[in-house]
This record gives structure tokens, sequence and C-alpha cells, in this order.
């Protein structure tokens, strides 16, 4: 699928195949590089937060029929990115506020979305690219929820703690990987 750059796929219209680069390019090359060249990747990981984001409302703004919501509400994430960039943390900081408040965005609509699938009978679900989509961002971001609420407090208490607590985001990361090789599955399958 990675590899498939251009080509159309079944879940084309979302774009699926640039956001693999989009990611492959940010958690591969640039937060190593920039971990490498100033010692820490969290300039880095703001930009890629801020694209994954924008990306998922994209695709279930796509998926919900065009939702009145989605758009000023990204809007809203976007103007939130850019008051806490610029004055609440900085940009060498990781913004809590904005990547929570996004978080809670994209929950809420891959909510919506499994909603969407059983009010309408669907009954394959492993056959869905956004099943196992919002199956993934639902779990990663639960999994992150511990971090970014109480990681501040726990850091303050103690630090091996917080670092066991990572493990949380860790799986939750392996899953939603494991979510976008089922959805290149599915799309290679449908091409072939």
């Amino acid at each position: 699928m990675l590899f498939s750059f251009g080509r159309k796929a079944r879940f084309d219209p979302a774009y699926f195949n640039y956001f693999l680069w989009y990611i492959v390019i940010f958690e591969i090359f640039l937060a190593n590089l920039s971990n490498y060249l100033f010692g820490s990747n969290v300039i880095i990981y703001n930009f890629f937060v801020v694209g994954c984001i924008g990306y998922y409302a994209f695709v279930y703004n796509h998926v919900l029929a065009k939702n009145q919501m989605v758009i000023p509400i990204l809007i809203l994430y976007i103007i939130l990115v850019i008051f806490e960039n610029m004055g609440i943390s900085g940009f060498y900081k990781f913004n809590h506020i904005s990547y929570t408040f996004g978080m809670v965005f994209i929950g809420i609509l891959a909510m919506m979305y499994l909603k969407h699938l059983v009010d309408n009978g669907a009954h394959q679900f492993s056959q869905s690219p956004m099943f196992y989509l919002s199956f993934g961002i639902l779990f990663f971001y639960t999994a992150c929820f511990t971090i970014l609420l109480l990681n501040p407090l726990i850091m303050k208490i103690d630090i091996g703690l917080s670092k066991e607590i990572y493990v949380l985001v860790k799986v939750g990361n392996i899953i939603l990987s494991l979510s976008y090789l089922q959805i290149a599955y599915l799309n290679w399958k449908t091409e072939n």
C-alpha cells in the first residue's frame, strides 16, 4: 500500500496513501533528525499532531457526509494550536491543551462513525477500512489520555511511574499502526 503512492484504492477519497507517506516522513525521518540535531523532537511532533488531526477530520467529514460541525471545530482547533504555540506553552513544549482538544474532537467523530455503521445495519465490519481506522484511533487516544491528563502531576510525584505509564501509549501506537496495516491490506486486496 505504501508503495502504491498515487494509485486509486477503495479508501482513495480520503488520501490514505499520502497520509502514510506523511507518517513515514515525520515519524521516521524528521523526528529522528530533529532529535539528533536539537536533542528534542517536540516541535516536529507538535506539527505532526496537527497534520494527523486535520487528516482525520477530513476523512470523517468525507465519510459522515459533510457533517456541518467538522469544519468549524477544525478551524477552532487550528486557532487553539496557534494560540498555544504563540503564548501558552510555546513551540518547545508539547501542546497538551490543543492535542487533548483534537483527540476529543476526533474521538467523537470516530464514535459517530461507529454509530453510523451500527445504525445502517453494517454487518461486515471486518471489510471496512474506516472501522479499523476508528478502532485504532479510539484505542490509541484512550491510551494517550492517561499520559496527557495525568503526566504533569505524575512527573512531580514520581518520574519512574511516568515512564511505566508511557507503556500504554506504546501499546496504543502499536494498535493504531496495526489498523493502518489492515487498511493497507484491505485496499491492496480490493485493487487485486
